[in-house]
């Protein structure tokens, strides 16, 4: 009477990530005398070669049967996983060598292993990439190159790690788009809005890459913000209210928290208003909105007013805040310019009944 053949498992076990940063790679192997070759496991229910195993490890799991283009729970293959973190850039490029699809995608926008391993900053695994044949202008489903798209997505520090990769692609020819422009003059303006809330460590780095990129991509330096001075009177050089807005935002709000003045939270409650109602559909909407709103319209009220009319209209467009539409947002940030226009002179904030 013959043995019976036990099923091997589907599941990686439960310690398998500590096991493979601790154990020999003959221990690991072990793990597959129990396990089916492709088994799952971790967060995102990949196979064992989602994990940071050394090169020979994958070439013996390769070996076995195991399939090194396995798409976990989230639609990575491993690959792609490896190729979004700079901890795992060597598995990457091991597994580039070993046969991974190079072609494989992402996400809803289809993003490929270049993209990723550019707006990652994996400087090697690009190269690597581009010595295995990949495309260095394959296009998303947005139509985005991976240098364009990882400039759409570049934010402070992302701009450090990314500008080895950018001068490289460049140096091999990629061209330098508009959008590409577009984007870093974005990023940098962010930057020089929020440049007295960042860490000071950090700026000299910062400051030096983004003054190489300039030059690079070929676009003019963002000016240094001006800081208001909470004292002084407030100058408006622009005509029309959108540009007025635009010039008192850079003026009196601060990367992060409340404005030091009235005329300050006026143009950033208008703003953080007219963004989750137009932008976020007021999905974020909760009574410290509402809190605001109505402070919005006690400030308006103070100091030299709007006329009785517009005062009027004023509250009828706070009472009905939540249901405005772009007409009724717009009026509402034209009557807070106009109202600061009116006020010039500096009037410092009291106490605040709302945190946001």
């Amino acid at each position: 009477m013959g043995g019976t053949h036990m099923a091997k498992r589907k599941t990686l076990p439960k310690d398998f990530e500590q096991l493979v940063q601790t154990a020999s790679d003959e221990d690991i192997k072990k793990v597959f005398g129990k396990c089916d070759i492709n088994a799952y496991g971790g967060y995102n229910k990949g196979n064992a070669l989602e994990f940071p195993l050394s090169e020979e490890m994958m070439r013996w799991l390769i070996g076995q049967g195991i399939d090194i283009n396995y798409v976990d729970q989230y639609g990575y293959t491993p690959l792609l996983y490896h190729a979004g973190r700079m901890a795992s850039e060597k598995q990457a490029i091991a597994l580039v060598k070993l046969g991974a699809d190079i072609t494989a995608t992402q996400g809803l926008d289809r993003e490929t292993v270049m993209h990723v391993a550019v707006k990652t900053g994996n400087l090697e695994l690009v190269k690597c990439l581009i010595q295995a044949g990949a495309d260095a202008e394959v296009t998303s489903r947005s139509g985005e190159t991976p240098l364009e798209r990882a400039f759409h997505w570049a934010r402070t520090f992302d701009l450090i790690k990314l500008a080895p990769v950018a001068e490289y692609l460049i140096g091999i020819g990629v061209p330098v788009t508009d959008k590409i422009r577009t984007y870093m003059r974005s990023a940098a303006e962010d930057i020089e809005f929020r440049r007295k809330d960042m860490s000071p460590d950090i700026m000299p780095e910062l400051d030096r890459t983004m003054e190489s990129l300039y030059g690079l991509l070929g676009v003019a330096p963002v000016p240094r913000r001006v800081e208001y001075d909470g004292t002084s009177p407030i100058v408006i050089h622009e005509k029309r209210w959108q540009k007025q807005h635009g010039e008192l935002w850079n003026l009196l709000v601060p990367g992060s928290g409340h404005a030091g003045t009235v005329q300050g939270e006026v143009i950033r409650i208008s703003g953080k208003l007219a963004y989750e109602i137009l932008d976020n559909g007021c999905c974020n909407w909760d009574s410290d909105f509402k809190s605001m709103a109505n402070a919005l319209y006690r400030y308006i009220c103070m100091g030299t007013p709007l006329d009785a009319d517009e005062q009027r209209e004023f509250a009828g467009l706070i009472n009905g805040i939540k249901d405005a539409d772009e007409t009724d947002i717009n009026r509402l940030t034209e009557l807070s310019v106009k109202w600061v226009t009116l006020n010039l002179n500096p009037m410092a904030v009291g106490e605040l009944d709302y945190k946001r």
